[in-house]
């Protein structure tokens, strides 16, 4: 090719870009239009199957009409050759830039008409090359990426048609020639146009279907690499061809829509000139978005399926961040995102529920300030709208969770595949966010609409459906109030809401029953004003949902077999026997299971399974087991282990009972250990103040700190997470215990001088345990020793009498009350928990005892944290520390804890000091003098690692929703004839010890059954049988 010859290889490129220009918005327009899904004809063998159940993919078929491949297999493929493509398209647009450059041959622009475009003077092999690499892509790669996205649309739903040997097909016929002889024209399924989910002649074949989530993202991803290119190929052409273009456009969107061009080179700093060079750096711009479009799906996402930042060099060698979405290769891999992205907006909405509850009466904006395109304000609320706010929080609390556990079930587990249909799962879960949605509009901002549409739970409902429920409404409210207009909208949409959390638990778990009992509640009429009405629906259905949320167990049949015996008795509905905490009695509990075996029947015993599965299906707090990674049978199993059931094989979850020793890893603590890593890694110094999670290390201590208040019953001042627990005993004792220099306590402020003349005897003796933990008892010798005496002399040991391993409470009062006479003991140190018997110390009369004759109580609450309720503050406790590894969960050698009780906060004691205890006001300032903070926080000495602090979060933060699954009894909160001050036990741990006493007195009826064990087991009980 010649020079001259540039300019008609010009007008050719052109000719070719135009072409591919409409064939792009021509493939964007065919992909949005709807598809038909695959029918596969009636199975020889076959008679009539479930609508969710498949056929199997081995079975024999028709040889006229092989079998799809399955559908794993399929979109794996689909995904892995899109990926391919989409890099080919990359290394087209490498070539194109390449081409696009000049070279040493270029002439000035002299193309035809002197029409300038990027083209423009480049040198015949330049558009040679350009129009070769353009070409292919139209020709070769734009046509590849659009049969895939189709063929993934179309297998979306894979259906097949079910054999006419039904019961009824006899019936079927004689009404058809019963119509036609009257008349009557009959049409197919297919001429009506009845959408194939809706047909009873057609099953859904799950094997083969690739389902909406995975072909809305491959239809998705397609027409974002298409759009870039149509603004690529749109960059390159002249006016002329833009012209054309443009009224090519023009005459498809009057033939009903010809698709538009993303127009992404629109947000680009680029220039408008019309000089071939500037023209040019526009189409390279564009050659770069076809680069970074196609790299957000060839890469590979986070492990945790969020999306992964990476630096991309385009083309002309810019970086660039581009966000990595990746591909996903089945659908439910598509699926977890978007439960993710909805997971998240429900949270959003509990949220405002919580900002709701918060918000305080507020003159609302001027007039003049209203902006039209701001959320609406929270409509002010009464106490009385508050406290209701707050009861359908806690509901939507319990309907989230069960969403989330939901979606985390299926997405560990495989024995759903042949029984759970993935797309009807995201329209269930759609159907809750929806619901969730209205209920937030109802309840906060007043909207008395809100809930009324027709087509809130039946997406296939038309127009004219939606319009007639709307005017129905308004008939039928016409003469309502404002208030009582909202006040219906608040029922409604809460009926709605539960009807929609009902049906997706419902579906997965193969309890419909559970939908027959919401319509039957929401049908029912109530009597009386708005409060009572809302009180009985709320108490009814919050029943049902409870049920709904508990025991989520995924089907393991299809749901039309599910449905034929829907009409069976269900279950044993279970309730509990409530007992107060302090009032347990085994023998109450072993009545109850007594009754759940009666009403079995079948000669059930107690300690059969099926008594277990009603105790697990009344439990509120069963939904918390899955917030902990538990170790699986081959991770804990010899190699050699071999596994009996479904329950021991080798993925199962172990059954794991070392929490006095290690806790296990709950799921938010390697969440936030993490998020840590990962912020110490983006902001390194800068975390301590900045943090990407808000967490700044330097506060992360108060939240856990608050955290550690509520489990030990104690004001949040009195708290403080710190190094570990014989270090925190050390400093403890190094205050509280000084014999040499503070010889009558630390809390005398007399004249020594005077009071030894007097005969004030020296308090140097530690009232212990003698089979405490030995760090304990090396703690204490060394201390003693450390002051000056002898631990022969100084350490008065607690024994039990009579050979018990117990030791009994009155005979502890007795050694106080002799001490306490003697008038040189300084301290009783004793553990909440006896770490070998599990004896739990009555630590509230033992403090007292010890107050009477002046002596300080300590305890070592190493295995009381988190096990068993305290409270520290209105026991009148002196000093405590803690371990956090055990029940508290936050790993191994997890950070620790102490309390020390506020009547010290005001003395001025003598403390190991260091920088991090300073006062925090004046600590960044480095004064050479220390000044301990006020509180617990003055004994610290150095910041806690923030891993640390990271991992007891996420720990306690799992225990306490304890507090939102469980029922607090008034009596176990510790709060009775409560005086000024008062702190009680906590929120948490007194839910935690109801669910305890349960399972350690069902544990123990097992053990002690006859014949429960294998013949040689001698089981001894140690721990007291009583509680306390």
């Amino acid at each position: 090719m010649t020079p001259q010859q540039a300019p008609e290889a010009e007008k050719e490129l052109q000719s070719s870009l135009l072409r591919i220009s409409i064939i792009c918005a021509s493939s964007i327009q065919s992909l949005r239009e709807p598809v038909q899904p695959t029918i596969l004809p009636a199975h020889p063998s076959q008679a009539s199957s479930s609508s969710s159940s498949p056929s199997s993919p081995s079975s024999p078929s028709s040889p006229s009409s092989p079998l799809p491949p399955h559908a794993d297999k399929l979109s794996a493929q689909i995904a892995g050759d899109l990926t391919q493509l989409f890099t080919l398209i990359q290394k087209h647009t490498t070539n194109l830039a390449l081409a696009l450059k000049p070279s040493s041959k270029s002439t000035q622009p002299t193309s035809s008409n002197n029409l300038p475009s990027p083209v423009s003077g480049l040198d015949s092999k330049s558009l040679e090359a350009a129009q070769a690499q353009i070409v292919s892509l139209g020709s070769d790669l734009l046509p590849k990426i659009v049969f895939l996205a189709k063929k993934a649309c179309k297998d979306r739903q894979v259906y097949r048609k079910l054999s006419n040997a039904g019961p009824n097909d006899q019936e079927k016929r004689k009404l058809e020639q019963l119509a036609k002889e009257m008349g009557a024209q009959l049409m197919s399924a297919d001429q009506l146009g009845i959408p194939p989910s809706e047909r009873d002649d057609l099953e859904k074949v799950l094997d083969y279907s690739l389902g909406n989530s995975f072909a809305r993202e491959i239809r998705s991803a397609v027409e974002d690499v298409i759009g870039s290119i149509a603004d690529l190929l749109h960059s390159l052409l002249d006016d002329r061809a833009k012209t054309a273009l443009q009224s090519a456009s023009h005459a498809r969107d009057r033939a009903d829509g010809l698709a538009s061009l993303n127009h992404k080179l629109d947000d680009l700093p680029v220039t408008t000139s019309n000089h071939p060079a500037e023209l040019r750096k526009r189409t390279l711009a564009a050659n770069n978005l076809v680069w970074e479009t196609c790299a957000k799906y060839t890469g590979d996402r986070n492990a945790d399926g969020t999306t992964r930042t990476i630096t991309s060099i385009a083309p002309n060698g810019v970086r660039t961040k581009v966000h990595v979405k990746g591909l996903s290769r089945s659908n439910l891999e598509a699926s977890k995102r978007s439960w993710n992205n909805r997971v998240e907006l429900m949270r959003d909405g509990l949220q405002e529920f919580k900002q709701g509850i918060d918000a305080e009466h507020s003159n609302h904006a001027a007039a003049d300030d209203h902006d039209e395109f701001a959320f609406p304000d929270v409509t002010p609320l009464s106490l009385e709208q508050k406290d209701r706010l707050r009861q359908l929080s806690n509901l939507v609390k319990m309907g989230n969770l069960t969403h989330e556990t939901i979606l985390k079930e299926i997405a560990k587990s495989a024995s759903w595949i042949n029984t759970i249909d993935l797309d009807e799962v995201e329209e269930l879960a759609k159907q809750l966010e929806e619901s969730q949605d209205e209920l937030v509009a109802a309840c906060l901002y007043g909207e008395k609409d809100a809930g009324l549409e027709a087509n809130m739970f039946d997406h296939s409902a038309g127009d004219d459906a939606q319009a007639a429920g709307v005017a129905a409404h308004d008939d039928a409210d016409a003469d309502l109030t404002e208030e009582q207009a909202i006040e219906k909208a608040v029922v409604r949409t809460f009926e709605q809401y539960v009807s929609a959390v009902v049906s997706l638990s419902a579906y997965v778990t193969d309890r419909q029953h559970l939908v027959d009992k919401v319509h039957i509640a929401c049908a029912t009429e109530e009597d009386g004003d708005f409060a009572a009405v809302f009180g009985a629906k709320f108490n009814a259905l919050s029943k049902i949902l409870s049920e709904a949320s508990s025991n989520i167990t995924l089907r393991t049949r299809s749901f039309t077999s599910s449905a034929k015996a829907a009409d069976q008795p269900s279950s044993v509905q279970h309730q509990p026997i409530v007992q107060a905490n302090d009032e347990f009695k085994v023998e109450v509990f072993v009545r109850e299971l007594e009754s759940i075996a009666s009403k079995l029947g079948n000669a059930t015993k107690i300690t059969d399974r099926a008594i277990a599965e009603q105790l697990d299906s009344a439990d509120p707090l069963g939904p918390m087991r899955k917030g902990y990674i538990l170790p699986t049978f081959k991770d804990v199993c010899a190699p050699d282990y071999k596994s009996s059931s479904a329950e021991t094989a080798p993925d199962a979850e172990s059954l794991y009972m070392c929490g006095n020793s290690l806790g296990p890893l709950s799921r938010l603590t390697k969440k936030y250990l993490e998020q840590e890593i990962e912020a110490w890694g983006r902001k390194a110094v800068l975390g301590h103040f900045e943090h990407p999670y808000g967490t700044p290390w330097t506060q992360m201590e108060k939240r856990v700190g608050e955290l550690c208040a509520n489990m030990v019953g104690a004001k949040q001042s009195e708290v403080v997470v710190m190094a570990t627990l014989t270090g925190n005993l050390h400093s403890l004792l190094a205050t509280f215990y000084r014999p040499a220099t503070k010889p009558f306590g630390v809390d005398f402020d007399g004249d020594v001088e005077a009071a030894k003349k007097q005969g004030n005897k020296i308090k140097h003796k530690i009232i212990f345990e003698q089979k405490a933990f030995p760090s304990d008892q090396y703690a204490l010798m060394s201390v003693i020793e450390l002051n000056g005496y002898d631990p022969a002399t100084s350490l008065v040991p607690l024994v039990p009498k009579n050979g018990s391993k117990t030791l009994e409470t009155a005979d502890i009062l007795a050694t106080i009350e002799k001490c306490g006479k003697e008038g040189e003991t300084a301290i009783v140190l004793i553990g909440g928990i006896q770490y070998f018997t599990g004896q739990l110390f009555e630590l509230e009369k033992l403090a007292a005892k010890a107050r009477e004759y002046g002596i300080l109580f300590g305890v070592d609450l190493a295995h009381a944290f988190a096990n068993v309720p305290l409270a520290l503050h209105d026991w009148g406790i002196d000093f405590a520390c803690w371990c956090t590894y055990k029940y508290g969960s936050s790993g191994p050698g997890g950070i620790a804890g102490l309390f020390v009780h506020e009547k010290w906060h005001h003395a001025n004691l003598t403390r190991q000091a260091g920088w991090w205890g300073h006062e925090k006001e004046t600590r960044f300032s480095m004064p050479d003098k220390f000044v301990p903070t006020r509180g617990a926080e003055g004994w610290q000495t150095s910041n806690p690692s923030m891993l640390d602090m990271a991992s007891l979060k996420g720990s306690l933060e799992t225990l306490a929703k304890a507090a939102e699954y469980g029922v607090n009894n008034a009596k176990d909160q510790g709060l009775e004839g409560a005086g000024q001050g008062k702190v009680g036990k906590g929120t948490v741990m007194p839910v935690l010890r109801s669910k305890s006493l349960r399972l350690t007195a069902y544990l123990e009826m097992l053990l002690v059954s006859p014949g429960f064990l294998p013949d040689g087991f001698d089981i001894r009980i140690v721990t007291p049988k009583d509680p306390l």
